[in-house]
């Protein structure tokens, strides 16, 4: 029942992109991958194309195994050609510059992360993933919640762009505005008063 929910749920909100078909022999049961996963900040408070979540997905499936890299959205990296940049920058730029590149936009921020990483020939990042925050939300929100033990209080406001997290310690359902701050926080600011988090 989760599964259909959440299928539709997909079907509801993912962009009008062309998707695209992957032969048998290439799936992730039939050999290994690796995916770039891009939690994209395309909020009209910003207006921006910044990516607050970098993760690298390793799928294999002989060893059945999947091995997560979460790669820190400021962090400074400098691919090949490019002036050095926060992480979160590089795929606005990529869909700046990429036209020509490669694989366009997105070949080019793939090459970008496997330069990062170390990953060369084969094992190159294959694939790209991009979700966007209100998908996100609505993912969490259509499964009723998801269970995260929250492990310290969080509280980080912004009004310049409308951010408003506060969250209190302990296992408990987030819905999935909660949600999406909790993968957001970095660290609590001043404008929490007591409620800031002890740094």
């Amino acid at each position: 029942y989760i599964w259909m929910q959440l299928d539709q749920t997909l079907d509801d909100i993912s962009a009008d992109e062309p998707v695209t078909e992957i032969p048998k022999e290439q799936r992730a049961n039939q050999k290994p991958m690796t995916i770039l996963l891009l939690g994209l900040d395309t909020r009209e408070e910003t207006r921006s194309l910044n990516t607050d979540v970098i993760m690298t997905i390793a799928l294999n499936p002989q060893q059945k195994k999947a091995t997560i890299v979460s790669i820190p959205r400021d962090l400074r990296m400098q691919p090949t050609g490019y002036k050095a940049q926060k992480a979160n920058a590089f795929y606005s730029i990529s869909k700046r510059y990429g036209e020509d590149k490669p694989g366009g936009p997105d070949g080019l921020v793939k090459s970008m992360f496997s330069e990062l990483m170390g990953l060369e020939g084969d094992q190159k990042i294959d694939y790209l993933t991009v979700i966007n925050f209100k998908t996100f939300q609505d993912i969490i929100d259509e499964l009723g919640g998801i269970e995260v033990n929250v492990d310290m209080n969080m509280c980080y406001i912004d009004n310049a762009d409308g951010t408003n997290i506060r969250l209190k310690k302990g296992l408990q359902t987030l819905n999935g505005e909660d949600a999406l701050g909790f993968v957001r926080y970095r660290h609590s600011t001043n404008k929490c008063g007591k409620d800031r988090t002890a740094e």
